[in-house]
């Protein structure tokens, strides 16, 4: 399974119907083959997973085969959020993001840490470093 961004898409209707347009449209015009889509995912608004007018309930009846899950990475934010209430979690998020800043700051220390990173884990590793948080997801 992959997954790719391919990009933002404007839409001025809000309905799972009018979203569905978007979509769709967006997807036609990228060239994608749609006969192969295999899967949609999205959070839990209701215009996106309603069994009765959401984008997900469309797509299915146009596209049986593109079988809905809930977003995990929505589902994973979700509890971070409800988590950093919580102060060892708070604190912990905290320390990631030092250890981040401290290779960062440094090309000494960041190439040292993909030197480690490739020795131990070997060349087909694709990152070979830390990645900043993000504090939205």
């Amino acid at each position: 399974m992959r997954e790719d961004f391919i990009g933002f898409v404007i839409v001025k209707d809000l309905s799972g119907e009018g979203l569905f347009q978007a979509i769709l449209k967006y997807l036609q015009n990228s060239g994608l083959d749609l006969s192969l889509m295999r899967g949609q995912s999205y959070d839990g608004a209701s215009a996106m997973k309603s069994d009765v007018v959401g984008v997900k309930t469309v797509i299915q009846a146009q596209y049986p085969l593109a079988v809905f899950t809930y977003c995990s990475n929505h589902c994973l934010n979700l509890v971070i959020s409800s988590a950093c209430a919580n102060t060892h979690i708070r604190n912990m998020i905290g320390t990631v993001k030092e250890t981040v800043s401290f290779f960062s700051r440094s090309a000494k220390r960041s190439n040292a840490l993909k030197e480690f990173i490739t020795k131990t884990q070997g060349e087909a590793v694709r990152i070979k470093g830390l990645i900043s948080l993000c504090e939205t997801r």
